[in-house]
């Protein structure tokens, strides 16, 4: 369809208008003579509505989706969505208001890299100065525009209020688990975070000539405090004092709208490897170190709620470590199996059997599990809090104190190693007579009256297991600049290079 733009008397009238872009004011006023309309009437200043579609289309084609509202995009011009920008008129002068706020984005602590506006200015200059020829196509430049202001638009808007970034696709596609038949990955975010989706886009796009999109905007920005906070700091001069994409990346994750912690709370910091667990209203804390998977078996993020605690428990070696490791290397090593006090158990019939007439087939069959005998020596130690999640990863004791005293403690298989399992069973528990039953059963010494009791007393039955009357919130995130409990601001390191990950990705590296 010809929209018939030159023919029109509003192309006269342009040619005195003023128009606004930014700061810069382009002023086209000039007289027209017959020459000049006979020009505008040629094939070069004919704009077709099906031209627009093909120049959009070869947009799409061209470049592919760096963000996932690119995907989105795509999708609304390949089915045919109604223009946003082009009119009878021109293009939309609010594309204006939109070059303005991406020419700043600064302001939300965004890269400008994902916000080009240099190419899209010149083509609004073209469109509005009439710059069109042969080689200066003007239905390819409306396309241009059209395509590429929504692309702003979706961007700016999408990226205040979810991030620019899906963290379940950055960091779900990282570590190969397996290359054959076809490749997969290992599951490393598994956090419910809120996400765009076809609903959500749609109403900003129909939304968007009927309401003032300046303000949607706006007001999609995150009120995290500590977003807030972090991005005051980005925007001052203390900023020089840190690093730069570090404060980047961690804005990012701060807008990712998450489940926040709330008055009580049990907060594991994978990157400065460090557990907090809180409770507003008695006002009690505790710190400690951990010990976190190692480079090759990240410790998963995820939420959950601690439900219980074991006490002396057995560990079940994961399949994983069956294969990877026990299969290939102790296959009939008695000793081995003799000095872990590990046992191979037949499962169907609960029969254990010799080590030394398993071969690594057998092991690798999944017919057989390997348990290691509770008490000391056992890799869990001798307590473990348990809660629902899809790794099987826990938080556990150790056997291994001195690990504590490194400075990189990502060492372990994926669980989470405590430096005080005591202290965190008192927190959570927080009763000091429930205390000393564990206490006792863990062969130590109780404090209270009633404790002294049942120390001396044949009837006592050890614990082996406490389930929480109220489950704690478990929060296992990676966040290299957080506030403490005391609103402190810290920094630390970046072990599994997650940070790096994200500038790559936020500078479209």
């Amino acid at each position: 369809m010809k929209l018939g733009i030159c023919r029109s008397l509003f192309l006269v009238l342009s040619c005195t208008f003023m128009f606004s872009c930014g700061k810069e004011k382009v002023e086209g006023f000039y007289s027209v003579s017959i020459d000049d309309l006979q020009q505008w009437n040629s094939d070069s200043c004919s704009l077709y509505s099906g031209k627009i579609r093909t120049a959009i289309e070869e947009q799409i084609r061209k470049a592919p989706a760096a963000l996932y509202t690119d995907a989105f995009l795509n999708r609304y011009y390949l089915e045919k969505g109604p223009f946003l920008w082009v009119t009878r008129n021109g293009i939309d002068a609010r594309a204006d208001s939109l070059l303005a706020l991406c020419s700043d984005v600064k302001r939300w602590g965004m890269p400008s890299a994902l916000f080009p506006t240099k190419d899209i200015r010149k083509d609004l200059k073209r469109v509005r100065t009439l710059d069109f020829s042969s080689s200066q196509d003007i239905s390819a430049t409306y396309g241009r525009l059209e395509y590429r202001l929504t692309q702003l638009y979706l961007r700016l808007l999408c990226g205040l209020r979810f991030g620019l970034l899906e963290p379940s696709k950055v960091f779900n596609r990282l570590d190969v688990a397996d290359s054959e038949p076809q490749v997969t990955y290992i599951r490393l975010y598994d956090i419910p975070t809120e996400r765009a989706d076809q609903a959500y886009i749609h109403r900003a796009l129909n939304n968007l000539k009927h309401i003032s999109f300046v303000d949607t905007i706006r007001a999609s920005e995150s009120d995290n405090p500590a977003y807030l906070r972090l991005l005051a700091l980005y925007l001052s001069s203390e900023s020089a004092s840190y690093n730069k994409d570090k404060i980047l990346s961690n804005l990012e994750r701060l807008r990712w709208r998450r489940k926040q912690p709330d008055k009580r709370y049990v907060w594991v910091n994978m990157a400065s490897q460090e557990l907090t667990a809180y409770d507003e209203e008695s006002g009690r804390s505790l710190e400690m170190k951990i010990c976190g998977g190692s480079l090759k078996h990240k410790t998963p993020l995820l939420h959950s709620k601690i439900d219980y605690m074991q006490i002396d428990p057995y560990w079940v070696i994961p399949f994983s470590i069956i294969k990877n490791e026990i299969a290939t290397r102790h296959v009939g090593d008695l000793g081995y199996f003799e000095r872990n006090k590990i046992k191979i158990i037949e499962k169907g019939s609960g029969e254990e059997l010799n080590p030394a007439e398993v071969s690594a087939a057998m092991l690798l069959s999944g017919n057989y599990m390997l348990r290691q005998e509770k008490g000391e020596g056992n890799s869990l130690g001798r307590m473990i809090f348990r809660f629902t999640n899809n790794f099987s990863v826990f938080l556990h004791d150790t056997n291994n104190r001195s690990a504590f005293a490194r400075s990189n403690r990502a060492i372990s298989h994926g669980c989470i190693r405590l430096e005080k399992p005591l202290e965190l069973a008192s927190f959570l528990v927080d009763d000091d007579e429930t205390m000393d039953k564990i206490r006792l059963s863990l062969d130590l010494q109780p404090i209270t009256e009633k404790g002294k009791r049942w120390q001396q007393s044949e009837s006592f039955k050890p614990m082996s297991y406490y389930r929480f009357s109220a489950p704690y919130p478990l929060f296992i995130t990676y966040q290299t600049m957080y506030f403490d409990a005391s609103g402190k601001l810290r920094s630390c390191g970046d072990p599994y290079g997650y940070d790096r990950v994200i500038i790559e990705k936020l500078k479209n590296r």
